[in-house]
Order: structure tokens, then C-alpha cells, then sequence
């Protein structure tokens, strides 16, 4: 059974889908660019699994979900950084507030702590939580992006699902939403420690 590619992300309320997808289209028109037709995500992780391998994933992520409180989080300016490893290396983003980012941040190590699949696990963010505009822009793309939302502030604010995607198999730059979990307990208390022992 081949292995398929997934990601798991906070998934922003469809307002924030909304805004960020018209930010894209808005940048779309100085030309095509990675990440154009992604819809508005906070990466988690991202990894590599058969179809089999994906039951203890969505019960992991169930579990979780369970066990963490619904918190808002707010989007307060753009930013941009560097790609590696690519000749069109710009990426240009939202960020979160101060508060946010680390508890985005927060959240999202506490996820990876127990996760029941960790030695498929392929890419983990770097400890900036963004959503993502445009990414493989050249230099002068990123500056024109600045030059476009100058006059546009960003006020967002939204509470995210943990969501599970799989990429489409024809567009190579999308994911195709699984399932997702609202999260609906009352602290930050996960206790994961019987996935610990799972092979990844």
C-alpha cells in the first residue's frame, strides 16, 4: 500500500479562509506563485503514511482536541522570510499577535510530544506560526507584496479545528480537508503517553 503525503493544521474559521484567500487573489495579480490555491492554514506538521496508518492518527487527534480549550487567536500584521533551498525563496505571510504565536506555539509542541506516527513525520515549522499569502517569490515579488497590503490593516481573529488533509494527487500544491476536530476542553491537561509506544 503507497504511502500518501498529509498534514495536519489549525484550521481558522471560513471568515479568515475568506480574507486570506482574497489577500492571494489580490497578489495573483502581479503573477502566479506557490501556495496560491492553498486555503488559510497554520501548519502543525506534516507527514508520510498508508491509508491504514491513518485510524490511530484521527483517534490521536480526537483525543487531543478533547482534551485542549477552544482559545481566539488574533492576526495583527504581515512578515515575510526566506525559503530554503529554493531559487525563488520568499515566503510572505500573516502573523499572529505576540500572545498568540506563543500560544500557537505552545499547542503545537504539545502535539507533537506524543504523536503516534513520529518517524514519518517529514516537516515541522520552524516556531513561527503564519498563515501563508504567497510562498517562492523572488525577492522584488515579496517587496511588491508589502507594497500592496501597506494600506490594508490586519485585524483577524478567529478560533481554530485541528484538521487532517491529504494532498490531491493532481495539484500538486493543494491538500484536500479529511476530517477535523473542534477543541473542547476546558485547559491545555493531554495526557498522550499510551500512543508513545506506537511505531511510527
Amino acid at each position: 500500500m503507497q504511502e500518501q503525503h498529509y498534514s495536519i493544521v489549525f484550521r481558522p474559521s471560513e471568515s479568515v479562509i475568506a480574507e486570506i484567500r482574497d489577500m492571494k487573489r489580490q497578489l495573483a495579480e502581479t503573477g502566479n506563485y506557490g501556495s496560491r490555491n492553498a486555503e488559510a492554514h497554520i501548519t502543525v506538521l506534516e507527514f508520510f503514511a498508508r491509508e491504514n496508518q491513518i485510524a490511530i492518527v484521527e483517534r490521536y487527534m480526537q483525543d487531543f482536541a478533547s482534551s485542549v480549550c477552544n482559545l481566539i487567536y488574533r492576526f495583527d500584521r504581515y512578515g515575510s522570510f526566506p525559503e530554503k533551498y529554493t531559487k525563488e525563496n520568499g515566503v510572505f505571510y500573516v502573523a499572529p499577535t505576540n500572545e498568540s504565536a506563543l500560544l500557537l506555539d505552545r499547542l503545537s509542541a504539545k502535539f507533537h510530544e506524543h504523536f503516534p506516527l513520529k518517524g514519518k513525520v517529514r516537516a515541522i515549522p520552524s516556531g513561527k506560526p503564519h498563515m501563508t499569502i504567497g510562498r517562492r517569490l523572488q525577492q522584488q515579488r515579496v517587496d511588491k507584496a508589502y507594497e500592496i497590503f501597506s494600506a490594508q490593516t490586519v485585524e483577524m481573529e478567529c478560533v481554530c479545528t485541528l484538521a487532517l488533509r491529504v494532498k490531491r494527487i493532481n495539484f500538486p500544491e493543494q491538500f484536500k480537508v479529511m476530517t477535523e476536530f473542534e477543541f473542547t476542553g476546558e485547559g491545555e491537561d493531554f495526557s498522550g503517553n499510551r500512543y508513545s509506544s506506537i511505531a511510527g
